[in-house]
């Protein structure tokens, strides 16, 4: 009969150790590598005043300066300085609770026209 129990107690061991082991492999996945937001992609990207995906996709090579601004409004961010400048209309950290994967929109100008359009999502 004492056989009967161990052998018992170890079967409803088993769910219990394969639950901790699910929960402990989600927990290493979400802490180690950002992934995209299920319910919404855009959950940890800030956005400029003014920005839409909508508007980002209308911008060409060769736009001025003054035509991406009337399209996209101020950027967050402009690195560099003069003609050759970087405007960055997105950035990570918008969401509290996660870090979850983000989308970064920047345009180069060279010569105050736009030299670069990057359309990316990291996972860093």
């Amino acid at each position: 009969m004492s056989r009967e129990i161990r052998i018992g107690n170890v079967i409803c061991l088993i769910p219990g150790v394969v639950l901790l082991a699910l929960c402990l492999a989600v927990t290493i996945l979400f802490t180690c590598v950002e992934v995209p937001c299920p319910w919404n992609s855009w959950i940890d990207t800030v956005c400029a005043s003014g920005f839409s995906e909508e508007a980002f996709r209308e911008v060409k090579i060769g736009m001025k300066r003054q035509e991406v601004e009337s399209l996209l409004g101020q950027p967050l961010r402009i690195l560099g300085s003069h003609g050759d400048f970087l405007c960055q209309y997105t950035q990570d950290g918008k969401c509290w609770f996660w870090d979850f994967a983000w989308h970064a929109r920047e345009i180069s100008f060279k010569d105050d026209k736009v030299s670069e359009v990057v359309s990316q999502t990291y996972y860093d």
